[in-house]
C-alpha cells in the first residue's frame, strides 16, 4: 500500500450488502490526497464497477488510520521487544488496537440501513440518496417513477406510503420516491418522520 505510484482505492466504509463508498487516492509512495469518492457496486476483475458521489473522505482517513496504526504496532514491538522496552511494548499494544478499531469505524447506523436496503431492493443499489450528485439523482429518480407506473399503472406512490406496511410489496418503490421527492422539495423534516414511522 505504502510503495504504491499512481492512483488506487482506499479503504471500504459505510459497507452494506457488499457495496460501499471509497475514494479514490493518489498515491506517491504514501496516500497524498483524494481524488474523488465513489460507490462502488461490486468488484471486477479489472477494478471496481459504481458511479461517482459528493465527495466524502472518511474513505482517505481510514486509509491513514491504517497505514499509521500498522507502523507504530510494528515500530513499537520491535523496540520493545529488541530493546527490551516495555513502554514501546505498551505503544505497539495501543496502535494494535487502534488497527482492530479501525475495522470497526464508520459503521452503518440503523436508520441508514433501513433506508438503504429499501434503495437495495428496488435499484439493487444500497445508496443513500443525500449522497448522489444531481444528475444521478434524477436518473434514479426517473427510473423508480417508471417502474411504479409499470408495476402499478399509476403516481399515487406520495398519497399511499404512509398506509403501507413495510412487508407490502408496494412499499419499497413508494418509500424510496417520497424519500427522494422530499430531498429535491428541501423537506429533511418529513424524511426523518417519514423513517420513524416504520422504525418504531
Amino acid at each position: 500500500m505504502s510503495l504504491l505510484l499512481g492512483t488506487s482505492f482506499g479503504a471500504p466504509v459505510k459497507k452494506l450488502n457488499n457495496q460501499f463508498v471509497t475514494n479514490k487516492v493518489l498515491y506517491l509512495g504514501l496516500p497524498i490526497a483524494p481524488l474523488n469518492t465513489m460507490f462502488v457496486i461490486e468488484k471486477t476483475s479489472n477494478g471496481v464497477k459504481g458511479f461517482e458521489i459528493k465527495g466524502q473522505y472518511s474513505s482517505f482517513f481510514k486509509l491513514w488510520v491504517i497505514l499509521l496504526s500498522v507502523i507504530g504496532a510494528w515500530f513499537g514491538f520491535i523496540v520493545g521487544f529488541v530493546g527490551k522496552e516495555p513502554l514501546f511494548i505498551i505503544v505497539g499494544v495501543i496502535f494494535l488496537a487502534l488497527f482492530i478499531g479501525s475495522f470497526f469505524m464508520w459503521k452503518v447506523s440503523e436508520t441508514e440501513k433501513f433506508i438503504r436496503e429499501q434503495f437495495y431492493k428496488t435499484l439493487g443499489t444500497a445508496l443513500m440518496p443525500e449522497w448522489l450528485l444531481e444528475e444521478t439523482f434524477d436518473k434514479f429518480f426517473l427510473l423508480l417513477q417508471d417502474h411504479y407506473k409499470q408495476q402499478y399503472s399509476a403516481l399515487d406512490w406520495g398519497n399511499v406510503v404512509k398506509n403501507l406496511k413495510v412487508s407490502d410489496a408496494k412499499f419499497p418503490l413508494a418509500f424510496c420516491l417520497t424519500y427522494m421527492k422530499n430531498i429535491r422539495n428541501g423537506n429533511k423534516l418529513s424524511n426523518k418522520n417519514l423513517v420513524e414511522i416504520w422504525q418504531h
